[in-house]
């Protein structure tokens, strides 16, 4: 399957972005309860979208930059200290978060390459930071049928959009899952720290 370069999709889509993301606000919602966001905490928001984590973050007085791979989105939505950026590769010095969060992003790449991007953020979260990631995942039981739905569904889409088991990743990384979610059918938060913490 060939995909469409992500930052190109989402350039294409930007103008209509806050319709598409409100289907997935409810998930939004609770991982942005589930970050603890504290007053000064240097926050890094990846894949900010419509803007609405950046406004949270703000409004719970913290010193938030904002990185999304589409330039038309930071143009839009983008507030304050915001950046066009690959999450592959951060241009962020070590240890200088105190919070990671992303929505929705880390499952738009294959395994391998979701290994590297959680080494980078380990990289630039400090030693007692967190991670907070968002991110589409298996069902049991009767709603099993929604992910197979979704799989087939995914297939068509213009850029990769997997099912993944993020904290399996994670902890294959360093990482320790300190809480994990389901914030909606089909999609989980997961709250990482540095293994030792």
């Amino acid at each position: 399957v060939r995909y469409m370069k992500t930052s190109d999709f989402y350039d294409a889509i930007s103008s209509f972005y806050p319709f598409i993301s409100f289907l997935d606000s409810p998930s939004r919602k609770k991982g942005l309860e589930m970050s603890k966001a504290k007053k000064d905490e240097k926050i890094l928001c990846i894949g900010f979208g419509s803007g609405k984590e950046l406004e949270f973050f703000k409004d719970n007085g913290c010193k938030i930059i904002g990185v999304d791979c589409s330039s038309r989105i930071v143009e839009k939505y983008g507030k304050g200290d915001c950046i066009v950026a690959d999450i592959v590769d951060l241009p962020f010095q070590n240890r200088y978060f105190d919070l990671v969060y992303s929505a929705f992003v880390i499952d738009l790449f294959e395994d391998t390459q979701i290994k590297d991007i959680l080494r980078g953020l380990g990289r630039i979260v400090g030693d007692k930071g967190r991670i907070v990631l968002l991110s589409n995942c298996d069902e049991r039981g009767w709603r099993k049928w929604l992910v197979r739905f979704y799989r087939k569904v995914s297939r068509f889409y213009p850029v990769r959009n997997r099912v993944i088991d993020i904290e399996e990743i994670a902890c294959s990384c360093g990482f320790r899952c300190v809480k994990k979610k389901r914030v909606q059918h089909g999609a989980e938060a997961v709250l990482l720290v540095k293994n030792g913490f």
